[in-house]
This record gives structure tokens, sequence and C-alpha cells, in this order.
């Protein structure tokens, strides 16, 4: 079972890696304060991998059980068209929770991803700023090498732009 101080790091970052989630939007999706979010951790699993997964699990039951933006097809279309013709910044490296190297998002290219987005799906005011942030925080393309911005690339950032998009105004 996770017990140290490292092992509920390591957690919090990896949902950072892959959702660019805080610790403020852990003890958000549990109802708990911050401070008691290590301690509500470690009774979710036996390590910190399965711990892990059930966050993640956690996280996707709250997006679909009360998620206010649905993103429809057409949602998808547009946004699709919009990042099909973008020309993006560089790439930022950065090291994940498991001590790789990974890429993220330019803050330009965040910016521009989240407020299109939030234009295309009608998301309440304020919550486009937290998926600039979220999408500018996670780790995007988990390898090694630098990833092309070819249709593979756009095809990820659109998926994770999705569901981050229906994780919004309710986590």
């Amino acid at each position: 079972m996770a017990r140290t101080n490292s092992d509920t790091n390591w957690i919090k970052a990896h949902i950072s890696d892959e959702l660019g989630l805080t610790a403020n939007d852990l003890a958000g999706l549990y109802g708990i304060d911050v401070a008691a979010l290590d301690s509500h951790l470690v009774t979710l699993g036996r390590d910190v991998q399965s711990i892990s997964q059930r966050i993640l699990s956690d996280i996707d039951a709250v997006r679909v059980g009360y998620r206010r933006v649905e993103v429809s097809d057409d949602h998808i279309s547009a946004i699709r068209d919009l990042l099909a013709s973008y020309l993006f910044h560089p790439l930022v490296s950065t090291l994940t929770a498991s001590g790789d190297i990974g890429w993220r998002l330019s803050g330009d290219d965040a910016q521009w991803v989240a407020f299109r987005t939030a234009d295309v799906v009608g998301m309440a005011f304020g919550w486009d700023e937290t998926l600039r942030v979220r999408l500018n925080r996670l780790v995007l393309w988990p390898d090694a090498k630098m990833p092309d911005t070819n249709q593979a690339f756009r095809d990820r950032l659109a998926d994770v732009t999705f569901y981050l998009t229906e994780l919004t105004e309710v986590l």
C-alpha cells in the first residue's frame, strides 16, 4: 500500500501527467480538504499503480455521470477541422512522474486550443481557462522523441481535449 509522502506525490504527479489535474482538483473529486488528500489517497488501493488506476476510474465516472458539457459529433468535427490547419509552436519537453521525457503543448498552443474549443462547445465563462491550464500541464506525448505535429498527434490532442472538455464544469 502507498504509505509514504513520495508515493502520494508520485500519484498526484502521474494524474497531472495524464490529465493536467492538480491536488486541488483531486480533493474536489473526493469532496475533501486538500490537506487530507494524501491520507485519503492511500486508502484507494494497495500500491501506487492501483491507486492511480482507481483515481482515473473515479474521474471518468464523474465525467460521464455529471457532465454539463457534452461534446457532440458536430463539435468533434469542428474542432478537428480547426486543429487540422493550425501551425503548432515547438512542443515543450518535460519529465514525467516516472522520470521519462514527455512533451506538452506550449502556453500559446494550449491557450489557442482551449479557447477555440470553448467557443465551439459553448463552455461557461472561466472554464476555458481551466481547460487551458490542464492542456498546458498534461504530458500530451509520453515519448522521449519529440513528435511531429502530424495527424496522429492532432488526433491525440483532439481526443484529450474532448475528454477534458467534458470534465470541465464538473471538476
